[in-house]
């Protein structure tokens, strides 16, 4: 278990370096909808202190459940993907001792 553990930790840490590096370096569509995103992100701040503090609360934990939920599914697929590519190079590994 404690491996599973160890494991989990590395493939999100490696998940969270590969996002930051991609918006870093994100152009084109990718980096104008990261711009965009962020903008909107401002103006959301903003009304959401124009409203009552049970529906601004509400609205907050809303965004971050979604983020989380967001940053789940990354790692879910990030993990599944190194699952994929082992077992792809196992079959090819397999395929090559045939010949």
């Amino acid at each position: 278990m404690e491996q599973d553990q160890s494991m989990e930790v590395i493939i999100h840490r490696l998940a969270r370096e590969a996002l930051q590096n991609r918006r870093v370096e994100a152009k084109g569509s990718d980096r104008e909808l990261l711009d965009e995103l962020e903008t909107l992100g401002t103006e959301v701040k903003a009304l959401m202190e124009q409203l009552p503090a049970e529906k601004k609360q509400m609205l907050k934990t809303y965004i971050e459940k979604m983020e989380l939920l967001s940053e789940h599914d990354g790692d879910y697929l990030y993990f599944q993907g190194a699952k994929d590519c082992m077992e792809l190079f196992g079959k090819l590994g397999q395929a090559r001792e045939k010949k």
